[in-house]
């Protein structure tokens, strides 16, 4: 059994708080040849100075530069449109000296892949991965990445989607800034769900940092599940792979209490299947 304990977990957050100041955001349109969504790849290639998240749905693609300098995209091309639900999902890492992992499965995340990218050498490099999938269903949302007032992955102002800008959350999608309506919103007045996604990358950096205390190498987490309840009682748990000393690799059951309105996570364990 792997314990996280408070201090750890109050670190990784204080840690992710700093980056995020420094955060900048890069926003691409992919360049779709082909209409079919049952099946299909998406190959993405883009430049990293340090740390960075790559964040896919649909055709639209978003970098948030965790650290370093701004990330930026070289290519965005699939044969089809990344669905909404798919019944097989795949990620491939191609190229790139550091270190690239599959952080948040579309099949888990509502449509969204999330990809962690980490250069831990000087200057800046090219990463280049691709997504696939099969058993394809339901468009996973049309519109871009809303800069103002507007929600982002949705039609218009109110459409449902994610939204950077002041009203982001309004719909029925996940707002970026503060919210009003059944969105999620990472904003000062933000929607119902709060900075979730915050609290998700807050647990996995807490569990990433005790496993690789432990011994552990190529972590990968394979679901992800959030448990909203009133108050501070936020709950997120999942499972996670891990290779041991012994070159072999086990499937852990892991849970972060976490409070879902501040972004942080503490009080990670996780449990050997």
């Amino acid at each position: 059994m792997i314990r996280m304990n408070l201090q750890m977990a109050a670190l990784s957050c204080l840690a992710m708080g700093l980056s995020a100041q420094a955060q900048s955001v890069a926003t691409y349109q992919a360049t779709v040849n082909g209409s079919n969504v049952e099946s299909g790849k998406c190959t993405i290639e883009v430049v990293i100075d340090a740390i960075a998240e790559v964040e896919i749905r649909g055709t639209q693609g978003r970098i948030r530069t965790l650290t370093g300098q701004p990330s930026q995209w070289r290519r965005f091309q699939c044969d089809g449109t990344m669905p909404l639900n798919m019944s097989d999902f795949r990620f491939k890492g191609i190229d790139g000296r550091g270190r690239v992992e599959l952080i948040q499965d579309p099949r888990n995340n509502r449509g969204v892949a999330v990809v962690r990218i980490e250069d831990n050498k000087g200057g800046s490099e090219g990463y280049t991965f691709d997504l696939e999938w099969r058993g394809g269903s339901g468009n996973a949302g049309g519109g871009n990445w809303g800069n103002g007032g507007g929600s982002g992955w949705g039609n218009g102002g109110n459409g449902s989607g994610w939204g950077n800008g002041g009203n982001g959350g309004n719909g029925s999608g996940w707002g970026n800034g503060g919210g009003n309506g059944n969105g999620w919103g990472n904003g000062g007045n933000s929607g119902n769900r709060g900075r979730v996604n915050d609290s998700i990358r807050a647990c996995q950096d807490a569990l990433r940092a005790d496993s690789q205390q432990q011994g552990y190498s190529n972590i990968r987490f394979r679901s992800t599940n959030t448990d909203d309840n009133p108050g501070r009682r936020d709950r997120i748990t999942g499972t996670l792979d891990a290779r041991g000393r012994n070159n072999r690799t086990d499937t852990f059951n892991y849970s972060c209490d976490a409070d879902f309105s501040k972004g942080t996570a503490g009080n990670a364990n996780v449990r050997r299947q």
